[in-house]
């Protein structure tokens, strides 16, 4: 144990140099885990005028879609339901499959889709006339109707509310303390930094009232609670030392259905995705070096993201306070990040 700690010491530091060198502003956290082990947990740079620590909370957007999709599919197989199963909830009826809604936002970008989801959320139907509107900007919108038709969904077969269910679950197995939906303290919280592009989609949110910072998509979060939370996807959770069962045997499903490679018109590429997860990861920017039975998940354009290699037992989630809107500036830093991290093993 003591040269696993020594190892840790120095990754850290070194994740630390790594970091402070690449970072172009705002505050970053960068943390590893194998087979359940902390190797490196770093923040780098400052929020709201001061050093970034471990501990602290930042938006992490659609990095945490994973959390809300595998709450809703652990939900759906206790209730008989499969991914290949038509969605028939009181709240919505579609012929989508709840495969195909865990797609990401794929199929709903669609007018064909959207015109079939004005139904009696009022909200939510709003998004979907906005979206009819303005084609330009339905994957924007389609953003919205998939965190709402999920937390509708937890919601309903939860029999409590989406963001009760999804801070009971995170309780459940002691994530409470790093992910969190509801308020977090203010001392923990590091603003985000949206920089100057927001886009007509969130404009037309914010006039209407409409938070796009759904229960499904806008937790508070750091890095470190986001690898524990694939660490317990995929057994490698601790608990004092002593390894603990996987949330469920849903990671089977996330594994075997797969979807095929298509373009994503939210993310501009052509990828693919599992059970609310991104799979292929290659595909979606993060270099050659994850496994192929790797899955994850990013958020606000790359800005924060997460996943595990099944191969190596390893979870690394990454987190920054600064939204940058360069996909390609992003996918190169990402993958400057993964490869580093590999570098450790």
């Amino acid at each position: 144990m003591a040269d696993e700690l020594t190892s840790g010491t120095r990754q850290t530091a070194e994740a630390v140099r790594f970091l402070e060198s690449r970072l172009r502003t705002g505050g970053a956290q960068l943390s590893v885990t194998v087979k359940g082990i902390p190797l490196v947990e770093a923040s780098v740079g400052t929020s709201a005028g001061r050093p970034l620590r471990d501990q602290d909370l930042v938006r992490v957007w659609c990095s945490a879609k994973p959390i809300a999709a595998y709450l809703f599919l652990s939900l759906l197989r206790n209730t008989g339901r499969t991914l290949g199963d038509t969605i028939q909830l009181e709240s919505i009826t579609s012929e989508m499959t709840w495969g195909e809604l865990l797609t990401h936002s794929r199929g709903l970008s669609s007018p064909d889709m959207m015109t079939a989801l004005l139904m009696p959320r009022t909200r939510r139907r709003h998004a979907c006339k906005l979206a009819l509107q303005h084609p330009a900007d339905a994957p924007a919108y389609s953003e919205y109707v998939w965190a709402s038709v999920v937390a509708d969904g937890i919601a309903e077969l939860s029999g409590q509310g989406a963001i009760s269910a999804l801070e009971r679950f995170m309780h459940a197995f002691a994530l409470a303390d790093d992910i969190c939906y509801e308020v977090p303290p203010a001392d923990r919280v590091a603003p985000s930094q949206w920089g100057q592009k927001h886009g007509r989609a969130n404009r037309h949110f914010r006039q209407q009232g409409i938070d796009f910072d759904a229960a499904a998509a806008g937790p508070f979060a750091n890095a470190r609670g986001l690898a524990r939370f694939y660490d317990a996807v995929s057994g490698n959770a601790r608990d004092n030392g002593s390894q603990v069962a996987p949330i469920s045997d849903c990671l089977d499903e996330i594994l075997r259905t797969r979807r095929p490679r298509v373009h994503d018109p939210v993310l501009s590429r052509t990828c693919s995705f599992s059970a609310g997860f991104a799979v292929g990861l290659a595909d979606h920017g993060y270099g050659d070096l994850p496994s192929e039975a790797s899955f994850g998940h990013s958020g606000a354009m790359g800005s924060s993201w997460a996943f595990h290699d099944p191969a190596h037992g390893m979870s690394v989630a990454f987190t920054r306070t600064a939204c940058i809107f360069d996909t390609g500036l992003i996918d190169a830093e990402r993958e400057a990040v993964v490869r580093e991290v590999y570098s450790w093993l």
